[in-house]
């Protein structure tokens, strides 16, 4: 348009006009075909009008207004693909030999993914990326609506864990860099010279999606011009279960309520400007349900006691009137979401100075409602409250038909010998009513014998089985118990940990080493743990702030508030555990035909804990593998 107004200086009028009347039409297309058909519009005006003063001396002009329309319309940026499990950089450079169309494989009722990369010597205006449906056989179809183009946000100055992190191509700085987690709206936005800008294009396949092959376009819009990527989508005849008959147990711990009763109850309220059982909090939790039904999230970290809390009261007796309405409100919003296998109760023994224990309760307060109070394990009070608690809980439970999902922890990361007994007090409590069976679960960062009759399950920080492999094992095939793996700040160095500046595989690869060494849950700390750790009240409000510190690195959340929409923005990272705890749903589809070929397949992969691949390719390359010899006679 610029180069439109200076010829209209130049020229008569009805040219520039004539001029005006195409530029709608031409704005897309190289800046070269411009220059071609604005030379046929002036020399044809030049031919059939009296020649003048003002047209001749364009002649001299023209060459500086053509020089202009070069920086107007400047040449389409350059695409290519990456796949989903190596991060890719505002830094990264178009590699040779850079493949230029998506192929992905997928079976029924899964998540691939493909990364999108733009990048031009120029800066690119009003850049963004349209999809449409892909058509398959026999009039097969998967619809646009199952089609998503996120843009990758790069977040500056992100601290790096200790040990084996990646670095942004062409950094040299030890301490801080860009890295891309975040994952938001696809709106048009402009594109710095030299910097590439990624977009993640992902597609899901419903459980009755016909098998076969799938074709379709993503067009990359920017004022450059189009770029059009042929997607290719194969689908497998082999379904992976829905999220609530997984064989594979995540927790991922999020803000709701209860557990410290200040943090995981501000996250909500603080980030999205809402109040505590608002409809609008409720609309965060219905969103981050459905988060969680799509990433197979499907233990719901669901702590019964700041749930009770709005609707329990208490008698001057202390007899206490537990009150279910909110709870059972809070667990039927994931199962109706298609989320909740378990009901995941966070630790219910609580640290406290000196190495202490206080366990939850529930008080009279001042007007009879209940108010939380942490009691002395063991003491006659705390006694008193969980016989009062326990049978209300299981005749609750059982009424619902919801009794076989709980699993309960006392302690989190016990620390001495007095936290260890008072979590077999608590796990005594518990058992005298719901009887053995009931599920039991901790997360430990030493080892701890002796627990055999309180815990069903061991969940050892990974570095921490990676020591004590024998005895965990033992745990597991002599003792019957379930073995799940742990990550949290810990562990660093070459160890898997789902950190921003690691490499992005190393998150898909935790549950692939599950796998491996027969672990059938995953737990980690941090899904979005919104907080300033030092100073609950105050919150970090900007999607691309990270703690800076040096003790977050991506561990205090998986993903970030999307504030308008009360929704979230998944990361590169949420969405490759996904991808990690699909393939754990297919190698043990694989496993069952083919035990020997699934455990191959693994070990070509990940050797140990620290021998592992870095490369997200080799995954998808395996990820093939397993899919292929599934359907292979």
């Amino acid at each position: 348009m610029q180069a439109l107004q200076l010829l209209y200086g130049m020229t008569e009028g009805g040219m520039c006009d004539r001029l005006a009347e195409h530029e709608v039409a031409w704005k897309n297309e190289k800046s070269e075909e411009i220059v071609m058909k604005i030379m046929k519009l002036f020399f044809r005006t030049l031919i059939f009008s009296k020649p003048r003063l003002s047209i001749l001396l364009s002649l001299a002009l023209l060459s500086s207004a053509f020089l202009s329309l070069g920086s107007a319309y400047a040449a389409a940026p350059s695409v290519w693909i990456q796949g989903a499990s190596d991060r890719a950089f505002q830094t990264s450079t178009m590699p040779a030999g850079a493949s230029t169309a998506i192929t992905l494989y997928a079976a029924r009722n899964e998540y691939q993914a493909a990364q999108i990369l733009v990048r031009s010597s120029s800066s690119q205006s009003h850049v963004f990326v349209t999809t449409s449906a892909l058509t398959g056989p026999r009039g097969a179809a998967i619809p646009a609506s199952n089609i998503k183009v996120t843009r990758e946000i790069t977040h500056t100055g992100v601290w790096k864990a200790t040990g084996d992190y990646e670095n942004p191509p062409g950094s040299t700085s030890p301490d801080s860099g860009d890295y891309t987690d975040s994952l938001e709206d696809n709106t048009p936005q402009t594109v710095a010279a030299n910097v590439t800008q990624p977009y993640y294009y992902s597609v899901y396949t419903s459980p009755t999606q016909t098998p076969g092959t799938y074709t379709g376009k993503a067009v990359v819009h920017s004022g450059g011009g189009n770029v059009t990527v042929n997607v290719t989508v194969v689908v497998y005849n082999v379904t992976i279960p829905p999220t609530n008959q997984s064989t594979f147990k995540l927790n991922n711990w999020f803000g709701s309520a209860g557990w410290d009763f200040s943090g995981t109850e501000q996250v909500i309220p603080l980030q999205y400007n809402v109040t505590m059982y608002d409809s609008n909090w409720w609309k965060v939790i219905e969103n981050i349900a459905a988060n969680h039904a799509k990433h197979r999230n499907n233990v719901i970290h669901t702590d019964f006691h700041g749930l009770l809390i709005p609707d329990t009261t208490i008698d001057a007796n202390g007899h206490i009137n537990f009150g279910w309405a909110t709870f059972d409100r809070f667990v039927q919003t994931f199962i109706d979401a298609g989320a909740l296998q378990y009901i995941g109760v966070p630790q219910q023994i609580q640290h406290v100075g000196g190495g202490l224990s206080k366990v939850d309760t529930l008080v009279r307060g001042a007007d009879g409602k209940a108010v939380y109070y942490g009691d002395v394990p063991d003491s006659p009070t705390a006694n008193a409250y969980l016989d009062q608690l326990f049978p209300a809980l299981k005749a609750h439970l059982d009424a619902k038909g919801w009794t076989d999902k709980l699993i309960v922890s006392a302690e989190d990361e016990p620390q001495n010998q007095g936290q260890i007994d008072a979590a077999m007090w608590y796990y005594a409590k518990l058992k005298a009513v719901f009887g053995n069976q009931v599920q039991t679960n901790e997360a430990h960062s030493f080892l701890w014998t002796g627990m055999e009759n309180g815990l069903t399950s061991y969940t050892p920080l990974t570095e921490l089985y990676d020591q004590n492999t024998a005895f965990y094992q033992k745990q597991r095939i002599e003792n019957g118990k379930e073995l799940w793996l742990y990550t949290s700040s810990s562990p660093q160095g070459d160890y898997m940990n789902r950190f921003i500046s690691y490499h992005l595989d190393k998150t898909r690869l935790i549950p692939w080493l599950g796998w491996k060494v027969g672990a059938t849950g995953y737990l980690h700390w941090g899904w979005n743990y919104w907080l300033n750790w030092d100073s609950a009240t105050s919150s970090f409000t900007a999607a691309d702030t990270e703690r800076g510190d040096g003790q977050g690195w991506g561990n205090w959340w998986l993903v970030r508030p999307n504030k308008a929409a009360y929704d979230i923005y998944d990361s590169v990272r949420s969405e490759n555990q996904l991808y990690g705890v699909q393939d754990y749903e297919l190698l043990n589809i694989l496993k069952q035909t083919k035990p020997l070929v699934a455990k191959s397949i693994a070990e070509s992969l990940i050797t140990d804990f620290t021998v592992y691949t870095r490369s997200g390719a080799n995954v998808d390359i395996a990820h093939k593998q397993i899919l292929d010899e599934i359907v292979s006679a």
